[in-house]
């Protein structure tokens, strides 16, 4: 099916038809981004179409692997890539609440994450807008734990943003992981 080209050229493409296969498993969109984003391929453009046209699938996908596949691509060297991607495909709408997506600068928190080490600050960069985040949390079934520091990140701290310097993101970084900073 021409796999090995693919890989060579550092292209993600479906076999056969990509709505059929997003259809069979609503997982696979968000696996197509997350592999883009990690391995920084590209998507082959009927492939992406077929995301965005089988959105309504994924949706149904368990909440608990959505955010599997999400905290890998948040984790990944390409995180803005792969979230801007998850917005233009409409996948990031079944994570985020709106007010979080027309916030006018989503686009420089998307770079912003890219800054940052640790899946807490990267999810507290994203929804730094919201006063309360814990619902949104809540719902997607993140540990208690995990919730607690996104939402002490919301209310406490600014994160940085994309004109901050890299000294800057390290010492808001450093804050928020005082043992990584004394290790590192």
């Amino acid at each position: 099916f021409g796999g090995r080209l693919d890989i060579e050229n550092k292209v993600i493409r479906c076999v056969g038809d990509p709505v059929a296969r997003f259809t069979e498993d609503g997982l696979r969109c968000i696996r197509a981004i997350r592999f883009s984003s990690t391995l920084g391929f590209t998507i082959d453009e009927p492939t992406y179409y077929a995301i965005y046209k089988t959105a309504h699938i994924f949706r149904k996908v368990a909440v608990e692997r959505i955010v599997q596949e999400t905290n890998k691509i948040l984790l990944s060297e390409n995180a803005s890539s792969g979230l801007a991607s998850m917005l233009d495909t409409e996948l990031l709408s079944s994570i985020l609440p709106d007010s979080v997506l027309d916030h006018a600068d989503l686009w420089k928190r998307f770079l912003s994450v890219d800054k940052v080490s640790d899946l807490e600050s990267k999810y507290a960069i994203l929804l730094y807008s919201m006063k309360d985040p814990r619902p949104n949390l809540e719902w997607l079934k993140l540990p208690t734990k995990q919730i607690d520091r996104i939402v002490s990140l919301v209310k406490n701290h600014v994160p940085p943003d994309m004109q901050s310097t890299d000294l800057e993101v390290k010492l808001w970084d450093s804050k928020l992981n005082p043992d990584e900073s004394k290790n590192g």
